[in-house]
C-alpha cells in the first residue's frame, strides 16, 4: 500500500533519501493465505515537513515499530507494518492535530484503507495499491479559487462542519473531494477499490 502526502507538484523523492522508519515483518502472508501484515509506505511530496501521529482502535494490536508521533521531512519516504487485527488511523499535517487529514485502515478482514477529511483537512492524500488508486483526493483544498474555509485553526486545518452529521451533505470547502475521500461520516459515495495484496 502506498500513500502519497501532498498534491505531487513538488520535486519527487530522491532515491538517495533514507527511509526514516522501516520495520520488516518476517512474513506478509499466513500459511492460509491471509495477510499477516499490511505494509503502508508513506512518501511526503507536500513541499515541507509533515507530522504523523497514530491512533489504533481500542483492542487493536499496535503497528510494528515505533508508533510515536514523528516528523517526516519533505521528499522523504517511510513505512509501517500493521498486523492482522489492526484498525486505526494516521493523522497527517504540519502539526499533530487529530482533526487533520487522515489515513484510515483496517486489517480485521480483507485489507482496507481510505482517506478521510471527516474531521478536517490539512493536506491532500493519495492512497494506491500496486499503482492503482484506492482512495484519494490530491486536490489542495486551500488553493480552490473563490472557496474558503469557514473554520480554520492552526496548522492550517480546516475543520469540517459535517463531522457530526452522519449523512452529510458535503460542505462547499470539501466538495471537490466528494466521492474520492470521506467528507462526512457515512460518505459511502467514496469510490474505493480493494487494495491488492
Amino acid at each position: 500500500m502506498t500513500v502519497t502526502l501532498g498534491d505531487g507538484h513538488s520535486t519527487p523523492a530522491s532515491s538517495s533519501v533514507p527511509v526514516t522508519s522501516a520495520p520488516h515483518p518476517v512474513s506478509t502472508t499466513g500459511t492460509d493465505g491471509s495477510a499477516d501484515y499490511m505494509t503502508i509506505s508513506i512518501t511526503n511530496v507536500y513541499g515541507s515537513q509533515l507530522s504523523l501521529s497514530f491512533l489504533s482502535n481500542a483492542g487493536a494490536p499496535a503497528p510494528v515499530g515505533n508508533q510515536s508521533a514523528t516528523v517526516l521531512p519533505d521528499n522523504s519516504p517511510t513505512q509501517y507494518a500493521f498486523p492482522t487485527g489492526w484498525a486505526g488511523r494516521i493523522y497527517v499535517g504540519s502539526n499533530t492535530d487529530y482533526r487533520s487529514s487522515k489515513i484510515e485502515g483496517s486489517l480485521t478482514g480483507p485489507p482496507d484503507i481510505d482517506v478521510s477529511y471527516v474531521d478536517g483537512y490539512s493536506i491532500p492524500i493519495t492512497c494506491s495499491s500496486k499503482g492503482t488508486a484506492v482512495s484519494s483526493c490530491n486536490i489542495d483544498l486551500f488553493k480552490q479559487p473563490g472557496i474558503t474555509c469557514k473554520n480554520q485553526v492552526d496548522g492550517p486545518v480546516c475543520l469540517n462542519p459535517a463531522q457530526n452529521i452522519a449523512d452529510g451533505p458535503v460542505p462547499p470547502f470539501f466538495k471537490a473531494c466528494a466521492g474520492a475521500a470521506y467528507t462526512y461520516p457515512n460518505d459511502n459515495t467514496v469510490q474505493r477499490k480493494q487494495p491488492q495484496e
